[in-house]
C-alpha cells in the first residue's frame, strides 16, 4: 500500500522510493503478485521520465509478466500492462482488452478505471473517458491525479472553460500537483485567456523553483504571451533530454513554426515518447492536420 500511494504520485522520485516498497513486500511473499504489478507500474511511472524510456519500459514488463505467472486473475496486472500496451506498444487494441479484463476481475480497481479513461480520451471516445475517470473518483474520491485527468479528458474534448474550472479544483487538493498547474495554463491558453495562462505558468515556475523565471517575466513584459512561449522554447532546445521533444514541438505549433514542429514530433515518435498517444486529438496540434507529413507520424504510430 506504501509503494501505490507512492507510484499515484507520478513523479520519479516517488516512484523509485515505491520500488523499495514493492521489494520488501516480495522478501515477505515471493508469489505475492501485486507486488510485482506495483514494481510493473512504477518501472513504467519512471520510465516516462527519463531519457531512457525503453530500459524501464522492459523492467515494467517483466514484473507484470512474473505478476500473471503467479496470479492469472491479477487485476493490477491486467491494468499495468493494458497502460503500457496503448502508451509504449501503441497498441490501443490490445490495452484496451487488457484494462477491459482488470475491471471485469475487479470492478472497484479505480486504478484500471483511470487508465481506460486516457485510452479512451487518446482514442477520441470522449464520453466513454468521462464516465471511466468519474468511475475512478467514485472509488477513490478526492485523488488529485483523477481529478487532474479529468481536467485533462475535457481539454481534449475542447471543453476549455469546463477544463479549467476541474484543473482549479485538482490545484486546490494538491498546489504542488505540478502537472496540474501545467495542464492549466494550456487550457487557458487556448480559451484566448493568456493573462491567466501566464500567472499559471509563473506560479508552475515557481513551484518548480525555475531558474529562468526572470528571463520569463522580461519576454512577458517585452512581447506578451508569445514573448514566454519563445523564450520557452529557447531554454528547451539547449535542454537534450528526449522527454521534452513532444512539448517542444506543441510550442513551435504555438509560435507559428512548422517545420521545426514535424522536426521534434519525428523525434517524440523515434523515442516512444508516450505524449505522442495524445496525436490525434491534441487541439495543439490542429495548425498541422491538414499537412501530409501529419498523416505519415500517424501512420508510423499504427493508430487503427
Amino acid at each position: 500500500l506504501q509503494g501505490k500511494n507512492l507510484v499515484a504520485q507520478r513523479n520519479s522520485e516517488s516512484a523509485e522510493r515505491a520500488l523499495t516498497y514493492f521489494e520488501q513486500a516480495i522478501q515477505l511473499d515471493q508469489n505475492f503478485a501485486k507486488a510485482y504489478a506495483g514494481m510493473g507500474t512504477a518501472y513504467h511511472s519512471i520510465g516516462l521520465r527519463v531519457p531512457d524510456r525503453h530500459t524501464s519500459e522492459v523492467k515494467a514488463k517483466e514484473a507484470i509478466k512474473k505478476a500473471l505467472e503467479l496470479d492469472s486473475n491479477c487485476a493490477d496486472a491486467y491494468a499495468a500492462r493494458g497502460v503500457i500496451g496503448f502508451s509504449y506498444e501503441w497498441d490501443f487494441t490490445s490495452g484496451e482488452k487488457d484494462l477491459i479484463t482488470a475491471i471485469q476481475l475487479e470492478p472497484n480497481n479505480d486504478n484500471a478505471h483511470w487508465g481506460y479513461a486516457l485510452l479512451s480520451a487518446y482514442s477520441g471516445q470522449f464520453a466513454k473517458a468521462t464516465t471511466e475517470i468519474e468511475t475512478a473518483l467514485l472509488i477513490a474520491p478526492g485523488t488529485a491525479m483523477y481529478e487532474r485527468d479529468r481536467g485533462r479528458v475535457l481539454y481534449f474534448s475542447r471543453r476549455y472553460a469546463e477544463a479549467t474550472a476541474q484543473l482549479k479544483r485538482a490545484i486546490e487538493l494538491k498546489q504542488d500537483l505540478q502537472s496540474s498547474w501545467s495542464w492549466l495554463f494550456r487550457s487557458q491558453e487556448m480559451e484566448g485567456d493568456y493573462a491567466g495562462a501566464y500567472d499559471s505558468f509563473v506560479k508552475l515556475a515557481t513551484l518548480t523553483k525555475n531558474d529562468a523565471l526572470e528571463s520569463y517575466q522580461r519576454a512577458y513584459a517585452n512581447e506578451g504571451w508569445v514573448g514566454v512561449r519563445k523564450r520557452s522554447i529557447q531554454l528547451a532546445q539547449l535542454n537534450s533530454n528526449p522527454t521534452v521533444y513532444y512539448d517542444l514541438a506543441t510550442q513551435f505549433v504555438t509560435v507559428g513554426d512548422k517545420e521545426q514542429a514535424f522536426e521534434y514530433l519525428n523525434k517524440a515518435v523515434d523515442r516512444r515518447s508516450w505524449e505522442v498517444c495524445f496525436l490525434r486529438f491534441d487541439p495543439r496540434l490542429d495548425p498541422l492536420r491538414s499537412d501530409p507529413r501529419f498523416d505519415e507520424l500517424v501512420k508510423r504510430i499504427g493508430y487503427r
